[in-house]
């Protein structure tokens, strides 16, 4: 059982503590990428080095890409998914089951991005996909966290 503010809080960090993995993750994959050619795999950061002038810039590149991705992402979808979850929770009365806190779509959300996350290692992605992916999620989830955080501020203010 447990009040509002908590609840926020708690998925607020939930999301930034995955989110924070997630984009190491995808960091990693592509500073991998960056740094070893992989000619016989069709490769992101092999196919902009020409464009870029470094298989670096090109990774960086790819870095920006996908975080302005995920802040999109995060600025839209999960913020809008968070900010449901608030206007659910603030009409429960305290304390607050956990059951109580997550609908049916909002765990298929977030089963749905991680069965992305698995089915693009299970089919041997290249490793900058996969990287651009995790840090688009990653910075997604760390913008929806935002949301989250505020809203618990707001509700400890009044």
């Amino acid at each position: 059982m447990l009040s509002f503010f908590f609840m926020m809080i708690f998925s607020g960090m939930t999301w930034l503590v995955i989110g924070f993995f997630l984009m190491s993750k995808g960091l990693g994959y592509l500073v991998m990428s960056a740094q070893i050619p992989v000619s016989n795999v069709f490769s992101l950061v092999t196919g902009l080095t020409p464009v870029f002038g470094s298989r670096d810039m090109a990774a960086i590149s790819l870095i920006v890409i996908s975080m302005m991705i995920g802040w999109i992402k995060g600025r839209v979808v999960l913020a809008k998914t968070a900010r449901k979850v608030m206007a659910r929770v603030r009409l429960l009365k305290e304390p607050i089951k956990l059951t109580e806190v997550y609908n049916l779509r909002y765990l298929i959300l977030i089963g749905s991005m991680i069965a992305l996350g698995i089915s693009l290692k299970l089919l041997h992605v290249p490793t900058d996909v996969l990287g651009c992916v995790d840090v688009a999620v990653g910075t997604a989830l760390v913008q929806g966290s935002v949301v989250y955080f505020r809203g618990a501020a707001e509700r400890k203010r009044a």
